[in-house]
């Protein structure tokens, strides 16, 4: 496939996976959700419109990659990047506000538990500020040379994908901490006919932690197939990976 033929696949590649993002937060919008606090829906619609956002710059690098001769592509991948990990560390901090719902609960309550939010809480904006720090830092786009041909040509350096590798594995491996601990309680609240509502609150729960996992997976296959080719065609697979993330996010406030 020639270099027009993939931009022109890419360009509107991200235009359907961006409508369908906006179809998530139109849904979202006016579906009443009398359950959920007001935090999480909060939370829940700024991760929404951020990798809206995220996907309407790779729109961008398709349609405007540069303005009054002037190339935009560096600019605009740089901030699908920065929109796009403030968007999936948001639906982190979905699944944190969960563990701390959850945890106010008098037969779950725990003062150990309640500082490992804190740690965690502040474990992720730290990383969320490095990790958006080295999107500013270490990527790059440029126009292709022949004006007929749309689209960029992103870049970024390995060390992006490795970072987000890590921090994913690590958030991973701690939220499976807070899901394991109270999942292995269902086992006891089961024999207590009084505590069917807390047991369906932590297998939702469960559902919360296996819908971030995938989000976050779905990150990290991207990041690879990225690190592999880097070439302007992979973008559809970032805008796929917005489009999941998005998803996962909606199944959130079920």
């Amino acid at each position: 496939m020639s270099g027009k033929e993939n931009s022109i696949v890419v360009g509107f590649a991200a235009i359907t996976m961006l409508g369908y993002t906006l179809i998530l937060i139109g849904v979202h919008v006016f579906i009443p959700h009398p359950s959920v606090t007001k935090k999480v829906i909060g939370l829940s619609y700024t991760s929404l419109t951020l990798l809206a956002l995220a996907q309407a710059c790779i729109v961008g690098t398709y349609f405007i990659p540069h303005i009054s001769g002037a190339c935009i592509c560096s600019g605009l991948w740089s901030a699908a990047l920065i929109f796009y990990v403030v968007g999936l560390y948001t639906l982190k901090f979905v699944y944190v506000e969960r563990i701390s719902i959850l945890n106010k609960h008098p037969m779950l309550a725990s003062e150990k538990i309640k500082k490992w939010i804190k740690y965690i809480t502040c474990s992720l904006i730290a990383s969320c500020v490095i990790s958006v720090t080295m999107m500013i830092a270490l990527t790059d786009g440029e126009c292709h040379e022949d004006p007929s041909i749309y689209g960029c040509k992103p870049s970024f350096h390995e060390a992006d994908v490795y970072l987000a590798i890590c921090m994913i594995v690590l958030d991973a491996c701690l939220f499976a901490c807070f899901c394991y601990k109270w999942w292995g309680l269902i086992r006891v609240f089961k024999l207590s006919s009084d505590s069917q509502m807390l047991v369906e609150m932590i297998t939702s729960f469960s559902f919360q932690f296996i819908l971030t996992v995938l989000a976050m997976l779905s990150c990290v296959i991207d990041g690879i197939i990225n690190l592999w080719y880097q070439d302007y065609s992979t973008l559809i697979v970032f805008c796929v990976d917005c489009a999941i993330i998005a998803s996962c996010d909606f199944a959130m406030i079920k």
